[in-house]
């Protein structure tokens, strides 16, 4: 799955008693539409968790939620802006947002 699949959740596993959804992006981070994209993602991801569209899940997983966003590239400026925003968002609805930037 990629970022680029907008309407399917990428992978949903368990860790530490959460429900841990992520998100493959391999974009470079050189096109506003990128940012677009990886917007729509998340919103869907939320509006998933907040409808209980993916509660039945690991069902033993009752500790919250996180989203999980594995970066290709390493983001620039403005990504990073976008990131932390994204972090504070989904964090006032109670959830947790973490990204990681995948090494070759």
């Amino acid at each position: 799955m990629s970022i680029e699949k907008k309407d399917i959740i990428d992978y949903i596993t368990e860790e530490n008693g959460k429900k841990v959804l992520s998100i493959s992006d391999h974009l470079q981070w050189d096109d506003m539409h990128h940012l677009l994209m990886l917007q729509e993602k998340i919103n869907m991801y939320l509006s998933a968790i907040e409808t209980g569209q993916v509660s039945d899940y690991y069902p033993n997983a009752t500790n919250g939620y996180v989203i999980c966003l594995y970066l290709k590239y390493e983001p620039d400026e403005q990504g990073i802006v976008f990131l932390e925003e994204i972090k504070k968002f989904v964090n006032k609805l109670g959830y947790e947002f973490k990204y990681t930037i995948l090494s070759e």
